[in-house]
């Protein structure tokens, strides 16, 4: 992520405070925004919802809050994850770009913002997120978060290309570092396909997986029988086929396709890829994809996404995990 030390913004010929014709650049702007797995009604109740992910009770009652200024007030309720402050900023950058990648008419918008300063004057003090309005003095996180989300869509509006795929899909591991499951990702990727293909792995391994794809599926995926799930892992790793693949996954507690595709991913990361609706939002729009891709795919979807992952990643000469990092961060 880029350098974040700035704290002095010009107030003047700067695009700021984020109100009337800007209010779309704002988090509480009232533009529906689907991140980790769950839609909320504004940029804002999906951060403050991030704050809870270990409160069912609360991250539902954020996410459903009247208003995002409720939902900010909520957001103060649970004691904040493990390591939150190192994490906010790239939380913050994933929810934005999702925001813009998802709503293209504000994409647009912030398109035509061009190369101006995007400055979060404000008058209540938040010298993080935003800049005083009077001084500006101020970190101004959201500004520049906002102008590192345009840089990437003026990029993306040239088309793929190898180049900007490598450089998204290290922006993917700097973001990783922050986060649990994807910072061991990497050690994973070696570790298991191993596993699975000499039958060494364990429950844990197939919970880490679960989890790297969405947590909220793990208690669904927990009422399996474990021995159901170790004779339907043993034939998904000798079958040949992708389709009975998945077929025999989607028929645990817990797994539809996309989570399939995880397990698939870990199984043989040099031939499957995971099947997301972020990845999946550029893929369309590039016009490698006829539809985005669907909120619970078929078979059918995934077979095709994924022939159209492996094509990219041949043109471009990169592996298939690298495409998928590079589009999650350009999907947002």
């Amino acid at each position: 992520m880029s350098d974040y030390n700035r704290t002095q913004w010009p107030t003047e010929d700067v695009i700021g405070p984020f109100e009337n014709d800007n209010e779309f650049l704002s988090n509480f702007y009232e533009v529906s925004v689907v991140y980790d797995g769950t839609e909320f009604p504004t940029s804002e109740h999906a951060y403050q919802a991030m704050k809870a992910r270990d409160e069912e009770e609360l991250y539902d009652e954020i996410a459903s809050a009247e208003s995002p200024n409720k939902a900010k007030k909520l957001g103060k309720k649970p004691s904040p994850p493990k390591n939150w402050e190192e994490r906010k900023k790239y939380i913050m950058l994933e929810i934005v770009t999702a925001k813009f990648a998802q709503n293209p008419e504000l994409r647009e918008r912030l398109l035509k913002t061009g190369d101006e300063l995007l400055v979060e004057l404000n008058w209540w003090d938040d010298t993080y997120w935003g800049a005083d309005s009077d001084t500006g003095e101020g970190k101004n996180m959201l500004g520049r978060i906002l102008m590192e989300v345009r840089s990437s869509l003026q990029s993306l509006d040239m088309g793929l290309n190898r180049e900007l795929i490598i450089a998204k899909a290290d922006e993917y591991m700097e973001i990783a570092t922050e986060e649990r499951y994807q910072k061991e990702e990497p050690r994973q990727l070696e570790r298991l396909p191993v596993a699975f293909e000499d039958g060494t792995w364990t429950w844990d391994d197939l919970e880490w997986i679960v989890r790297w794809k969405t947590h909220r599926s793990i208690g669904y995926f927990r009422r399996n029988d474990q021995d159901r799930v170790k004779g339907a892992i043993e034939e998904v790793v000798n079958t040949s086929s992708t389709r009975r693949k998945v077929d025999l996954l989607i028929d645990l507690s817990g797994i539809q396709v996309k989570m399939a595709s995880a397990f698939l991913l870990f199984m043989n990361p040099d031939e499957y890829t995971v099947i997301d609706s972020r990845a999946g939002s550029v893929l369309s729009r590039e016009g490698y994809l006829e539809t985005p891709v669907s909120d619970s795919p078929s078979i059918d979807e995934y077979i095709n996404y994924l022939q159209v992952c492996r094509e990219i990643a041949n043109q471009f000469e990169i592996d298939l995990r690298t495409l998928d990092r590079a589009l999650w961060v350009l999907g947002g």
